[in-house]
Parts: structure tokens; C-alpha cells; sequence
């Protein structure tokens, strides 16, 4: 699972596009909370503080496809934490034309990572809505330092919880694929660079509100030997990113995910399973108030 890379020049690319992109900000926010990128027939909203930090509510086609994706991060073997509690963040958004996107960067005294989400989707005849998220992570500190950058996926595909399979790829590419209900996810992990002894764990399984081990102050979770496969149910995966930074290196890579515009026989099942949950329902109560009727 090692994936060995040099430095230098993917190192010094990295700062370089940071350092350019906040500076060429339109618009730099400090301490908003939720955004909303939009792009024809697809929106995503984003929520980079407070209580709840996550990407959730992936419309396509008014269909909602995620339930919550967001990251987290830890030093040597100390505990995980949510990346927006690294410190006071600075953004840049824009969200119209064809590929809205939003530039995060949080900072402290030891780390800086910068989230970077690009949405698109695509013209008629290609109806699949994409989301691009490269990370980076750069070691502030005066030492050498084993950083781990975690991404947790619950995605409920065209809107329904459960009934759904999930599988991992343990080869580079490092893919998520999940199907169900008549949808289907692919993520995708790609464009590592930077750092040394770098690797990739990855997990699946079903979603019992733990995200496996990821909430702030836990000590970092073993993903190795973890199951790469999940279902049928309510699924979710995680990818674990390790690297060894010496001080003022960083490591970047890309998050791809695709999720494909909801077929006309995805939408009946829909309709048909909220249906059929309103049926049993209403036929409990009718049971019930003939019950009583007859007493």
C-alpha cells in the first residue's frame, strides 16, 4: 500500500498555487460558516465550522446523493481532530459559471491544510455531476513530522438510507465504488506528491455513527486490515493518508468523485419505496383503530 514519492518541485508547486490562489481571491471571508456551489442542474453545500462541519445535501437533478463527507487530521500518534478546528480559516468562493468552486485554508503553529472543491457538471448528454477536492498538508512545525489525513464518506444515494454495497480498491487508483437503489458513487484518489514513506489505508462498513473512530480527541484509528467491502445497507467508507514531512514540506492529492445524473427507473423506485413506507403506516393505524373499534 506504500506509494513512494521525491519532493522538491511538487513541494514548492504546491506552496507556490496556495500562495496564489489566496492572493488572487476575489473575495477572502473570515468565519463563514455554510456555502452553496451550483452548477446547472447539480448544488452541494458546505459547512467549514460550528457545530456540525461537513459537505452534505448533493443535489443532482433535485435528487440528494450524500448524507455527510468531511476530514480530519492527526500528528504522530496524538489524537484526531476535525480540520476546522486546526484554527481561523480563510476562503475564497465563487459560485457561478460551470465550475463554482471554494478554497479553504486552516493554519496553526504546526499545520496547514487547505481544502479546495471544485463542482461540475456536465453538459447534456454526459449527465454526471463531479466534485474535485484537492488537499494539501504542510508541516509548520521546527521537526520532523508523521502526519495522517483522514476522509470519512456516508453517501445515501438518490436519497435513500440502506440498501446499498460498497467496495474498495486496495491498488492505485485508490477507488470507492457504491451502488444501490439505482445509483452509483465512484471516489477517487489520485496526484499524490510530496512527502515520504507515504501510504493509503481505506475502510468500508456499515454506518453505525462512530465513523470509525474519527470524532475530535480519539486516539487515531487502525485501518489497517480494515474490510474493503460493505453491504448490503447503510455503508460508509473512510481513506486514511499518511505521510513523513520534514519541516516546511508538504504532501497534496486529489479527491475525484462522480455520481451520475438519476435514471427515470431510479426515481420510481424512489417514489415507490417512500410510497410503500406511507402504506404500512397508514394500514398500522387503520389496524389499530379497527382494534379499538371492536373492543
Amino acid at each position: 500500500m506504500n506509494v513512494k514519492r521525491a519532493l522538491a518541485s511538487g513541494v514548492w508547486m504546491f506552496q507556490s498555487t496556495v500562495i496564489a490562489t489566496l492572493l488572487a481571491a476575489s473575495a477572502i471571508q473570515s468565519q463563514a460558516q455554510t456555502y452553496t456551489l451550483s452548477a446547472r442542474n447539480t448544488s452541494i453545500n458546505i459547512n467549514v465550522d460550528g457545530s456540525a462541519p461537513a459537505l452534505t445535501n448533493w443535489q443532482v437533478n433535485g435528487v440528494n446523493q450524500l448524507h455527510q463527507q468531511w476530514f480530519y487530521y492527526s500528528v504522530g500518534s496524538g489524537p484526531v481532530n476535525s480540520i476546522d478546528t486546526i484554527g481561523t480559516f480563510s476562503s475564497q468562493y465563487q459560485n457561478f459559471g460551470n465550475s463554482p468552486f471554494l478554497n479553504q485554508a486552516f493554519s496553526n503553529s504546526t499545520v496547514f491544510v487547505t481544502t479546495d472543491y471544485t463542482l461540475q457538471s456536465q453538459p447534456v448528454g454526459a449527465p454526471t455531476a463531479k466534485l474535485s477536492t484537492l488537499i494539501g498538508l504542510q508541516n509548520l512545525s521546527g521537526t520532523t513530522q508523521t502526519f495522517h489525513f483522514y476522509i470519512y464518506s456516508d453517501f445515501w444515494l438518490n436519497s435513500i438510507i440502506g440498501n446499498q454495497n460498497v467496495q474498495l480498491s486496495a491498488l492505485q487508483p485508490y477507488q470507492a465504488t457504491q451502488t444501490g437503489n439505482g445509483g452509483q458513487l465512484i471516489a477517487t484518489i489520485t496526484g499524490i506528491s510530496g512527502g515520504t514513506a507515504d501510504s493509503v489505508e481505506e475502510i468500508a462498513g456499515i454506518s453505525d455513527g462512530l465513523q470509525f473512530g474519527l470524532e475530535n480527541g480519539n486516539p487515531a484509528p487502525n485501518f489497517s486490515g480494515g474490510s474493503h467491502s460493505a453491504g448490503p445497507g447503510n455503508v460508509d467508507f473512510a481513506y486514511e493518508v499518511d505521510a513523513t514531512l520534514a519541516s516546511g514540506t508538504a504532501i497534496s492529492f486529489n479527491e475525484l468523485e462522480s455520481v451520475p445524473e438519476p435514471s427515470t427507473m431510479a426515481l420510481i423506485f424512489s417514489g415507490m419505496l417512500v410510497s410503500g413506507l406511507y402504506y404500512c403506516r397508514q394500514s398500522a393505524s387503520l389496524k389499530k383503530v379497527v382494534k379499538k373499534a371492536s373492543l
